[in-house]
This record gives C-alpha cells, structure tokens and sequence, in this order.
C-alpha cells in the first residue's frame, strides 16, 4: 500500500498533466491553443476546479504570449 501512495497522483495533478499532454497534441496537429479545445481533447468537464480552471487560463495566455511575439 506505502508504493502505491508514493507513485499515485490526485486528480489536479491528473487533470494538469492532461492538460499539458493535449496542449503538446494541438500543437503537432496545427491546431490553436484555446481553452474550450483543451477543455474538450483533454475529456475536462467546465465544473472543473478553480486550480485546474487557473492552470489553463495560464497556458493558454503563455501560448498567445509566445506566439505574438
């Protein structure tokens, strides 16, 4: 049970690494970086946590940031 809880994650932690993996795909895929693609490739329901909300409001602004440059 202790190597269980030392190598599993929550589900904010889940749901972030989501995010970031369906990030790197709208990017191979040419696609743009919005938050309601994310919401949807990433299977986030819209009740998600205020964390998880944050963290791809984040990305999403790091991403245009970037590419206005």
């Amino acid at each position: 049970m202790e190597f269980i809880s030392k190598v599993s994650e929550d589900l904010v932690a889940f749901q972030k690494r989501r995010v970031e993996f369906c990030i790197e795909k709208l990017k191979e895929e040419g696609e743009p970086i919005i938050e309601w693609k994310i919401y949807r490739k990433a299977g986030i329901r819209s009740d998600v946590s205020n964390e998880v909300k944050r963290f791809i409001s984040l990305k999403v602004t790091q991403y245009e940031s970037l590419n206005n440059k």
